[in-house]
């Protein structure tokens, strides 16, 4: 289960007051003050569009203008303002954290700048000339060296991070770890009865071939009771890998059938080559899922029974993660809905209980499980919880950074100048 993009609609509420202000260094307008902190409106927009160059790398149609007029909510929200908010709120806490660091006594090393300056490097380099960057930079809002700040700024906001949560998040304590562990995900175990099935490979004789891995590298062959034969040139006859073949008596292949696996069909692109079941199967299987849902009901030792039993694909009931809010905003791979058909599922449910739930790939007869300890360091689990800690520490960041969102301003005229997200350019590189 892949691991998706998350996009969480937040709250704004910002004191907005009538000021004009200039930023010095020719920065450009600033839009928002923090104390002695300020963005301005040049920063903003190079924010902007960096979230729609995010959007575009995940399908969205962001060079669509119907697709910024879509509305998403009835409070009339379309997705240019949800995505322009969504930045607001990020440049708002930039500004709370560079006046953070301050008061935190830290200091931007010379290392840490030059850094930032060999980055600079390498993207005049690939731009051809610092002309040609800023020329790229100027659809974003942007130049030289107002990226150069942002950058440096971001640079800041990782130390302030390591410094208040440590570099892997070492100065976090288990408990919060688990707290939010229990609050973000949840545990469940599947019995897995799939609307297809998998063709297996076969040799020239028409006998299932058996391998030494799942990667079909390696073909296992019984060596003790097969022997190797010769080609009418004498020659040891080699398989598709070039090694031995080994033969039974009567001429066909000597598999290892004890230690081997049966290697299923791929195609041209190494995937597995798979046939729908036909009506009447389905209708079995759609029967089997709900007896065995109504029959492990409340019960998780009779379910993982059931697990153990039934097919490989279950993985004998192992404990599987979800995110467990909507991690879908508006557009989504269809691959991937009924995953939010489980979590909705699973946020209904108590420990123990189990359901059916219907896709295009079959039947899940999904139980849930009491989220284990530190399931997060969970080796089998590495996808699912491949951003935990850094998005652990995001949320910690941004409820120290909500303690004083109160104090932000805006300044209302450098705000309604400033580009929307539809209007901006699509950056993906800065």
């Amino acid at each position: 289960m892949k691991k998706t993009v998350k996009f969480i609609a937040l709250a704004l509420a910002f004191c907005m007051l009538a000021v004009s202000l200039c930023a010095c260094g020719g920065s450009g307008k600033i839009m928002m003050t923090f104390a002695d902190k300020s963005l301005t409106v040049n920063t903003y927009e190079l924010m902007l569009s960096r979230m729609k160059g995010t959007l575009a790398t995940y399908g969205y149609e962001v060079g669509s203008e119907s697709f910024w007029k879509t509305v998403i909510s009835p409070d009339g929200t379309t997705y240019d303002d949800y995505f322009s908010t969504s930045v607001l709120e990020q440049a708002s806490r930039y500004v709370i954290a560079e006046y953070l660091f301050d008061r935190c006594g830290l200091v931007l090393t010379e290392e840490r700048e030059k850094l930032v300056d060999d980055l600079m490097a390498l993207c005049v380099k690939r731009a051809g000339s610092k002309t040609a960057l800023n020329s790229e930079l100027k659809s974003f809002g942007a130049n030289y060296d107002i990226l150069r700040e942002l950058y440096l700024l971001e640079t800041k906001i990782d130390m302030l991070k390591d410094h208040l949560y440590g570099e892997d998040g070492e100065l976090i304590s288990d408990e919060v770890k688990q707290e939010y562990l229990e609050e973000k995900y949840v545990a469940f175990g599947q019995i897995y009865l799939a609307s297809y099935y998998y063709l297996i490979d076969t040799d020239r004789f028409g006998d299932h071939v058996y391998y030494t891995d799942d990667k079909h590298k390696h073909i296992a062959y019984d060596k003790e009771n097969g022997s190797t034969q010769t080609d009418e040139y004498g020659k040891t006859i080699k398989d598709i890998f070039g090694e031995d073949e080994y033969f039974t008596e009567d001429g066909k292949i000597a598999y290892d059938k004890k230690n081997g696996k049966i290697g299923y069909l791929l195609d041209d692109k190494g995937e597995y080559v798979t046939e729908p079941h036909d009506d009447k199967t389905l209708g079995e299987l759609y029967d089997k899922a709900h007896v065995y849902a109504e029959a492990c009901d409340g019960d998780i030792d009779s379910f993982l029974e059931h697990a153990e039993i039934y097919d490989e694909m279950s993985g004998k009931g192992e404990a599987l993660y979800l995110y467990a809010e909507e991690h879908y905003y508006g557009l989504q791979s269809e691959a991937y809905e009924y995953l939010d058909d489980i979590t909705k599922a699973l946020g209904d449910m108590e420990v123990g209980e189990c359901k059916v739930i219907e896709s295009d790939y079959g039947y899940h007869v999904i139980c849930k499980y009491e989220m284990p300890e530190k399931a997060y360091e969970d080796e089998d689990q590495k996808d699912v919880f491949e951003g935990f800690m850094e998005d652990l520490i995001a949320d910690l960041f941004a409820d120290e950074c909500a303690k004083y969102e109160s104090q932000i301003t805006i300044v209302p005229e450098a705000y309604e100048s400033a580009r929307k997200m539809s209007e901006v350019g699509s950056n993906k590189l800065y």
